[in-house]
């Protein structure tokens, strides 16, 4: 490969402004968890890159069954047909999700996921004759993705003007899920639960959650407002949309979130490690009560909806290794190990600042800076701190003013223990220097 010396503006980078470019990181192979560059640097990858590769880089199993795959077939739709891959994902996926019996609908992306159950959602109740639910519900803070459909459900606030433009009718609620930050700066006002379900219920299509707001800084929702939504879904009937595309395949805890807390998914979002990070996948997995709305063996009407690369041979071999390799006890020893490590050296690093805020939930956590005094300047000082650990070969990235570490389950603990101590040393001497 080239060895390339700098990133062109030509190359649009998402979300990556000016600021990012300062000793740009252009990789040339992974091993592990770590990232090597075309200048020959090693940087321990503190982010899973972009919270997708959980088993590191090049894990011999999944490269092993990929080289296999492509001395078979590299690519077929499931526009009318179909190969074994698919059909074997479709049964063992539900499965190790906690979901038996349930449908299988796959997609290349959170955001189309998100889009496919928002589309379903409404030709679902279209198919049973209650048109007048188009209500989508959505939380506070949350993040569902970021194509127009995804956009109109995402909560944050700086996609106000995104929503003007939503497909979707989606009533924003609030939430106690929030960071420091919002606490202290909260300037908008939504309604309650209570509030929007009290006008009336029967219009109501579905509520969409992630029981872990991911990219609105590793904030949990609080079981008592997840309770309660669960119980609007049973006494209402609307659907349960639970999105885990961040939170899914043991990244906070459990084997999945949901399991953690009570719920029971009418639609369960998965993405982002469904494939170790090997090929864009993601899926949706649908309640019998909606996916035999669809059964061909009932003659029933086609899902009108699809993508070219949906249920990829490739990303399917993928998929099903990582099944494999997550469900072997060695795996399932280390991450728990991981867990407790991080947790540990996440306590005994965040010391007694009252800026530092720490929040984990398995292996995702979020550091966060913020103290009234710094207004507006803590997300400057989250993406300074981001900046200073590449000094120390670590790659980590930022949201807002929170400073996110999603490490690879294929660390050693001290790995996990160097990773946290220099983020935290790191943001420490930025701090410093902004109190000049």
């Amino acid at each position: 490969m080239a060895a390339f010396s700098f990133i062109p503006d030509r190359l649009l980078l998402p979300f990556t402004g000016a600021e990012d470019m300062q000793n740009p990181v252009i990789v040339d192979h992974g091993e592990g968890p770590y990232l090597h560059t075309t200048n020959g640097r090693k940087f321990y990858d503190g982010t899973s890159s972009l919270w997708v590769a959980n088993l590191g880089h090049r894990h011999p199993d999944i490269t092993e069954v990929l080289h296999a795959q492509l001395d078979s077939i590299a690519h077929t739709s499931l526009h009318g047909q179909a190969h074994g891959r698919a059909i074997e994902l479709a049964e063992r996926l539900p499965r190790f999700a906690g979901l038996d019996g349930y449908y299988s609908f796959f997609c290349n992306s959170g955001s189309e996921a998100v889009d496919a159950s928002l589309k379903l959602t409404l030709d679902y109740w279209h198919r049973v004759g209650e048109d007048k639910r188009k209500r989508i519900i959505t939380l506070q803070n949350s993040y569902h993705g970021e194509t127009i459909g995804a956009m109109s459900v995402n909560g944050g606030d700086e996609y106000e003007d995104f929503r003007q433009m939503r497909p979707y009718r989606t009533e924003l609620v609030a939430s106690e899920a929030v960071t420091e930050r919002e606490k202290h700066l909260r300037r908008t006002s939504h309604p309650s639960l209570a509030e929007a379900t009290g006008k009336g219920t029967d219009d109501i299509a579905a509520i969409i959650v992630e029981s872990l707001h991911g990219a609105g800084g590793i904030v949990p929702v609080p079981p008592e407002e997840l309770a309660a939504i669960q119980q609007i879904c049973d006494q209402t009937g609307c659907l349960l949309i639970v999105d885990e595309v961040a939170t899914g395949f043991h990244r906070a805890g459990s084997r999945f979130h949901y399991q953690d807390l009570g719920l029971k998914p009418d639609m369960l979002l998965l993405g982002k490690g469904i494939s170790a990070g090997y090929i864009p996948f993601a899926s949706v997995l649908i309640h019998p009560k909606v996916g035999d709305m669809y059964a061909r063996s009932h003659g029933c009407d086609p899902l009108m909806h699809g993508h070219t690369f949906s249920g990829n041979p490739l990303a399917c071999a993928a998929a099903l290794k990582n099944i494999d390799v997550l469900s072997t006890q060695q795996m399932q020893t280390q991450i728990r190990t991981l867990q407790s490590a991080f947790e540990t050296s996440l306590r005994a690093a965040s010391g007694e600042d009252p800026r530092v805020h720490v929040r984990q939930r398995g292996l995702m956590a979020g550091i966060e800076v913020f103290s009234p005094e710094m207004g507006e300047h803590a997300p400057a000082i989250a993406a300074e701190t981001c900046q200073k650990l590449k000094q120390s070969n670590i790659l980590a990235g930022s949201i807002g003013n929170t400073i996110i570490l999603v490490p690879p389950y294929v660390s050693t603990s001290q790995e996990i223990q160097y990773c946290v101590e220099a983020t935290l040393d790191s943001l420490i001497s930025v701090l410093r220097h902004h109190a000049r």
